[in-house]
């Protein structure tokens, strides 16, 4: 019914009423919008839009109805449409949550190093500031944790103060928390519970900037864990503050699982 009454424009309507629902916890009415809006740019042959409704399909939507790998064609489709069409801020777009994807749904982490490098070099290029220190962040993040002296070469730890003060001083927000997001799963993982639970506390300052964004059950999945992690070397009262939290994150979890 919608489809008779539109005009071409109305594809970035019904991505944003997208973004809204699946963000406020309405998958199925956010998918269904995206659905549709991809359906209206297709009918119109809108190439203006292509790289924005596949971005925010793939980056926004798809991942609260079906497994996040299936982002990774729609943001496929969307880095390319940003070149045919020369949006190369949505292509970048696409590209940092291409990162975002591959890194929490746990792929080979030389993998994903190798496409943050390429990620990098394409954002330099097209001088795109705001998620430049995303692909730096995650080659920083790899290299802290692999160990390896080819990306510590690349990447140099000491370059780490830098590149926080560079993405602190900007306006968008996901990259400072990209940092401490990964940051506090790299600490746990390493076993630096209370180093862990520091970032996890800035993680929490900043986690509603990512919306709909595949950050925001990962930092509550991680957070539980660093709080389990430490409940038997706090008092009683902070065991009862992070019970609280963890059932929070809990409900949360359950409810975007079901």
């Amino acid at each position: 019914m919608a489809l008779k009454y539109i005009n071409y424009n109305s594809a970035m309507i019904y991505s944003g009423y997208a973004i809204i629902n699946s963000g406020l916890g309405d998958a199925d009415t956010g998918f269904e919008f995206s659905k549709l809006a991809l359906k209206i740019n297709e009918k119109y042959d809108n190439k203006e839009f292509n790289s924005k409704v596949y971005m925010i399909m793939g980056g926004e939507i798809s991942h609260w109805k079906k497994h996040a790998k299936e982002d990774l064609s729609y943001l496929s489709n969307a880095f390319q449409y940003g070149l045919e069409t020369g949006d190369l801020v949505y292509a970048g777009f696409s590209l940092s949550c291409i990162i975002y994807c591959k890194t929490i749904k746990g792929d080979f982490l030389d993998e994903i190093y190798n496409d943050a490098s390429k990620y990098l070099d394409f954002a330099i290029r097209n001088n795109q500031t705001d998620i430049i220190p995303i692909f730096k962040t995650t080659c920083l993040i790899i290299s802290e944790l692999t160990g390896s002296k080819e990306h510590s070469r690349l990447f140099p730890p000491e370059e780490e103060n830098a590149l926080f003060e560079q993405m602190n001083n900007l306006t968008m927000k996901i990259p400072v928390h990209w940092y401490f997001l990964n940051k506090m799963k790299n600490l746990y993982i390493l076993g630096d519970y209370n180093e862990a639970y520091k970032f996890a506390l800035e993680s929490e300052k900043l986690v509603e900037v990512c919306f709909a964004l595949l950050q925001i059950p990962e930092h509550c999945f991680y957070h539980s864990l660093i709080l389990a992690a430490l409940y038997n070397t706090v008092t009683p009262e902070e065991q009862g503050k992070y019970l609280e939290k963890m059932q929070i994150n809990s409900g949360k979890l359950k409810f975007w699982a079901d």
